[in-house]
């Protein structure tokens, strides 16, 4: 079943129509169920983790280390979702990963990883080539990145 198509926004990224329909483009433009691993950090059956699993995608769930009140406390796509376990998380053998909540550790993560990295969450984050930022709002989600990663994106959509 086609996927509905995004729209543009005004920056630049991509509108859907909630968080579970941009994490499906963004799966499928990037990932091949049943062949690529990943690994997702946040709270166990949060919507990323939900979302891989219903994709076909085999995962390593790494917890974040701790929730406290820098990074949000209560976890989740809404908010920060504690400190990234960076070292486990680059132990993995996996093509990308999957954050429910934008993380403290993730300028580490992305200077030493080399896959995929996509970010649900409200939080700031850094502009980076290999980062996928999704932004759900009452109105909507938008999609982040690079500009090739969103041609793949709109391209998942169309198949």
């Amino acid at each position: 079943m086609p996927l509905p198509p995004p729209a543009p926004d005004s920056d630049g990224g991509l509108r859907t129509r909630d968080l579970r329909a941009a994490l499906d483009l963004v799966l499928a433009a990037c990932f091949t169920p049943g062949v690529h691993r990943v690994a997702v950090s946040g709270p166990d059956d949060g919507p990323v983790d939900r979302a891989a699993q219903a994709y076909g995608l085999h995962r390593y769930r790494v917890p974040p280390t701790d929730a406290g009140p820098a990074a949000g406390g209560s976890g989740g796509a809404g908010a920060g979702a504690g400190r990234l376990d960076v070292d486990q998380l680059l132990r993995l053998p996996v093509k990308g990963i999957l954050l429910d909540g934008v993380c403290d550790g993730l300028e580490r993560l992305l200077d030493r990883f080399p896959g995929l990295v996509v970010a649900a969450g409200t939080g700031p984050a850094p502009c980076h080539p290999q980062l996928v930022l999704l932004r759900a709002d009452a109105d909507g989600c938008t999609v982040r990145a690079d500009p090739s990663l969103l041609a793949a994106v709109r391209d998942a959509a169309d198949r």
